[in-house]
């Protein structure tokens, strides 16, 4: 019983500690003006993945709760479809959207 209240009271301190940690990074980014993006194209896929996940946890489990997963799922998917067109297509860890790749003529 020790051991078990121990990890619950670790993992609410790094918990804390996370927490505090990115409230100051976003903090430092308001006051340099760095404005904040919704990413919505991850919105529509987490929806995607909850939507049907949530459906096959109702049928596995019988349990008529767990299609509140795939309503969740389903309220993500119009999120993001809602704002398509503030989709970027962005890599990941940079913050500049890619360009298309223009066909280059073969020489001859």
């Amino acid at each position: 019983m020790l051991i078990m209240i121990t990890i619950a009271a670790v993992i609410l301190i790094l918990g804390v500690v996370v927490a505090i940690i990115v409230w100051k990074k976003r903090e430092e980014d308001r006051k340099r003006g760095k404005p904040q993006k919704v990413d919505y194209r991850a919105f529509f896929g987490v929806g995607v993945v909850f939507l049907p996940a949530g459906v096959a946890l109702m049928i596995s489990t019988k349990n008529p709760g767990m299609l509140g997963i795939a309503a969740l799922g389903v309220i993500y998917m119009i999120m993001g479809l809602s704002h398509k067109d503030e989709w970027e297509n962005v890599r990941k860890g940079n913050d500049k959207p890619t360009k298309p790749v223009k066909p280059t003529k073969a020489k001859k």
